[in-house]
């Protein structure tokens, strides 16, 4: 059998391609995508930069302090985000960041309700909830449910999920809440233990298992009065 000899003279040696890491990289998030990740849902990111409008009966404006309060029937939106109650006050922050709390009279309840991104096709999926009082945070993108708070998940309007307690933090960037009960010497806020029923992700599954009665979204108020303002 005959040994390949020395290259001769003048001749190529064979070139062997080097791919740089950072398209290696680059080639496994692609792939990695193409695999269909999906990142949880999360309260509708076009809200952030939407205006924010007030409807109310009655309105006072502190200009220099950038503080105003609606009175009557209040109807807050921005993009999907609606907070309504008796009282709202807003300002705005240095930053420009807007900020609303909510309150009602006694035995009436501040409420919210936001539309979330698709996770899943063909799913409409939206949070809602009431307490004593509403508190809306356009720079953390948060809303604290305070004193006898509620929460609830609804797919295509049917309710899915409800958690309770005395204090509910919702964050719309991450998709999370923080529920707290109220401690024995402030029972008044709301029960001293949190309460969560959970449906499971593929109810319509279970066997023998009756859907929840659908709910009906966002009453809407005749507005008296009505301000806009840009974020």
């Amino acid at each position: 059998m005959k040994t390949p000899g020395p290259c001769r003279a003048g001749a190529r040696a064979p070139v062997v391609p080097v791919v740089p890491v950072a398209l290696v990289a680059l080639m496994a998030l692609v792939a990695l995508a193409m695999l269909g990740a999906v990142a949880p849902a999360r309260a509708e990111r076009a809200d952030r930069g939407k205006p924010m409008t007030i409807d109310a009966d009655h309105q006072t404006l502190d200009d220099l302090n950038q503080v105003s309060v609606f009175t009557g029937a209040v109807v807050l939106t921005k993009g999907t985000l609606r907070l309504t109650g008796d009282r709202v006050e807003y300002r705005e922050d240095p930053e420009g960041y807007q900020h609303a709390v909510v309150t009602v009279a006694p035995g009436g309840h501040a409420t919210f309700n936001e539309r979330r991104d698709a996770e899943r096709p063909g799913i409409d999926e939206t949070v809602g909830g009431e307490a004593d009082r509403v508190e809306y945070d356009g720079k953390l993108d948060t809303v604290r449910l305070v004193s006898n708070a509620v929460v609830r998940r609804y797919e295509n309007g049917v309710q899915r999920d409800e958690i309770s307690g005395a204090l509910i933090v919702y964050d719309g960037i991450n998709s999370t809440y923080d529920v707290r009960a109220a401690d024995a010497a402030d029972a008044g806020r709301g029960a001293t233990r949190v309460h969560s029923v959970l449906a499971p992700r593929n109810a319509g599954a279970v066997a023998g298992a009756a859907p929840p009665a659908a709910v009906k979204l966002e009453p809407t108020v005749p507005p008296a009065m009505r301000q806009e303002r840009q974020p």
